[in-house]
C-alpha cells in the first residue's frame, strides 16, 4: 500500500515538473493560462515582509497513473 502511494506521488511529481517547465519568470496570467490551462482558483496574496501583492494561480496536478 505504501509503495503504491509512493508510486502515485512520483507520477504526479514528474507531471508537475513537466508542467512547471512550461513557465518562465515574468509571464502574464494569460500566458500562464495558455501554457497550463485555466486555474482552479486565482487570488491575490501578500506574503509577510513583502510590500506588494502577488497573484497566485492554483492548479491540481493529476497523477499519470490512474488510481
Amino acid at each position: 500500500m505504501v509503495l503504491l502511494a509512493l508510486a502515485l506521488a512520483a507520477g504526479c511529481a514528474s507531471a508537475a515538473e513537466d508542467q512547471f517547465g512550461k513557465l518562465a519568470p515574468g509571464m502574464t496570467p494569460a500566458q500562464v493560462a495558455k501554457a497550463l490551462g485555466e486555474p482552479e482558483h486565482i487570488k491575490r496574496v501578500r506574503f509577510p515582509g513583502h510590500k506588494r501583492d502577488y497573484l497566485v494561480m492554483e492548479y491540481t496536478m493529476v497523477p499519470e497513473v490512474p488510481t
